[in-house]
């Protein structure tokens, strides 16, 4: 019988993504209060309350000691923003993860993820321990880490980590558990999908909007609250940092290229906060014009990004001192931001669809593009009729499917023992009907061939038969045909003795 060797009260569901980090906990006594943390140490007003920080450190000359992170990072390097800073940009992990840095810095990739982990984790330790004090990190609390799909590092290079951040006791500690962004972001729409009656055996498509890519993966509910995936993960470059592209190039447009560049390169923290403004009118836009949407319709640079207007030059600097530093856009050219990109991601849910034979009770649009009211419209219109509902999941998903899949994790132990017993049950006695299928096979295909062969055999020994006696024909034949033309060179030689006998009693008589 299966006992729990634990005493763990509290889970704590981390993400840590390739761009923003955050955290969610919750008690196990009261299941359905899973907090999300909206706090975090910022220099920005306007970015309190977010439930996500940039995975984003900054270290000291060195690479040594880590001098800040988050937004701090980013603010403090736009704020110290010597010689030497410039030369110190910041360590942004998603790009580590993902290998994507052109110049990497020189550091372990292994200190940087341990680094952030620990930083994030004093923020975790203090919520958890303002919370419940009576409560031991390493031994109360269970740890949920989120990574996304493509991470190239192994779950034991994790947990070496996460022991050196200080939140395991030993590295074989048992209360951290690993799994991928799809997986929680999958058991988190699950749950919210049995409010609205989802039945054993459905399927549902879970649309992963995020800010570079959109995956798409259609899950099968099991017994037990099991998911199992039916269709394999498609995806494609369509997320909403595509969108923010070309809200940029706008800009660039007006302003230079020169100008966005160096813009972007020295003053992260304005472009921070310009992106954040953006996101939130993102979310805004629902592709009606009627509905005024003041920052696509004048985009005012002295306040969202006045350090701009210090690298614009030339012609433009004319151009857009005589527009008072702000930028008109036209409803069509907003709208046509949007349509590109959402083109592409109806056409992979038109695809996911058609595989699964139209078969799918509910599409779950998650992650930060999938706020977009505009986008929402736009797969309700096309897809209302294909599926019995579609839902907007709110993009904590990531870390409320953490907690939640740790507060079910015995269960959930328990139910993937059974299912894995069923499953290699399963897959044994499938085996074993291919191997009768196989070996049936096999025994008719070796009764054919021995009919075959005596056929054979039969078919040659007569052939040989045949062979034999044209053989013996054609001796008879040439025997004959030999006898035949020794007859004629007789009657041949004697038919010529006569004529010789003939001519010479001729000339004896004359």
């Amino acid at each position: 019988m299966y006992k729990i060797m634990h005493d763990y009260r509290v889970v704590v569901g981390i993400e840590f993504g390739t761009t923003h980090s955050g955290f969610g906990y919750a008690h196990k006594e009261n299941k359905e209060n899973i907090n999300v943390n909206f706090e975090w140490p910022s220099y920005y007003v306007d970015i309190v309350g977010t439930y996500k920080v940039p995975t984003v450190l900054s270290y000291d000359d060195e690479y040594k000691n880590v001098q800040s992170w988050g937004y701090k990072a980013l603010a403090e390097l736009e704020i110290n923003f010597t010689i030497e800073s410039r030369r110190r940009k910041p360590v942004e992990l998603f790009k580590l993860l993902l290998g994507k840095m052109e110049i990497e810095p020189p550091l372990p990739h292994e200190k940087a993820i341990s680094d952030y982990l620990h930083e994030l984790g004093r923020v975790v330790k203090e919520y958890i321990y303002g919370h419940w004090r009576n409560v031991d990190l390493h031994k109360n609390v269970l740890i949920i880490l989120t990574v996304p799909d493509n991470y190239k590092f192994s779950i034991w290079t994790m947990r070496e980590c996460a022991f050196k951040a200080g939140l395991l006791n030993d590295r074989y500690s048992q209360n951290l558990k690993v799994i991928t962004e799809s997986e929680a972001t999958a058991l988190f729409c699950m749950k919210n999908l049995k409010t609205h009656n989802i039945s054993v055996g459905d399927k549902f498509i879970v649309v992963e909007c995020g800010d570079d890519k959109v995956n798409l993966t259609t899950r099968m509910l099991l017994i037990d609250e099991i998911l199992s995936v039916i269709l394999e993960k498609t995806e494609d470059n369509c997320g909403g940092s595509f969108v923010y592209q070309e809200f940029l190039k706008c800009i660039e447009h007006k302003v230079g290229s020169s100008a966005i560049n160096l813009f972007s390169e020295k003053h992260k923290p304005e472009l921070q906060y310009l992106q954040s403004a953006f996101e939130r009118e993102l979310i805004r836009f629902t592709g009606d014009q009627s509905e005024c949407i003041p920052l696509f319709e004048l985009i005012d640079l002295e306040e969202y990004c006045p350090s701009l207007m210090n690298y614009c030059e030339g012609e433009y600097r004319d151009n857009m001192i005589e527009d008072e530093w702000t930028i008109k856009l036209k409803f069509d050219d907003v709208k046509a931001m949007f349509d590109l990109t959402i083109e592409k991601i109806i056409q992979l849910i038109d695809s996911q669809l058609r595989s699964c034979n139209d078969d799918c009770f509910a599409l779950s649009l998650v992650g930060n593009f999938a706020e977009s009211r505009y986008l929402q419209l736009r797969i309700e219109e096309t897809f209302n009729k294909r599926v019995q509902f579609i839902s907007h999941i709110h993009k904590t998903a990531i870390i409320r499917g953490a907690v939640q899949y740790g507060l079910n994790y015995d269960n959930m132990s328990i139910s993937n023992i059974k299912f894995q017993l069923s499953q290699t049950i399963k897959k044994f006695e499938g085996e074993k009907k291919k191997l009768q299928e196989e070996n049936k096979l096999y025994n008719n295909l070796k009764g054919n061939y021995n009919d075959l062969t005596i056929k054979y055999n039969e078919e040659a020994n007569q052939h040989q038969i045949i062979v034999e006696n044209l053989k013996n024909e054609i001796k008879e034949i040439e025997e004959k045909h030999s006898k035949n033309i020794h007859h004629l060179e007789n009657q041949i030689n004697d038919i010529n003795q006569q004529y010789q006998n003939k001519i010479k009693l001729q000339e004896q008589r004359e």
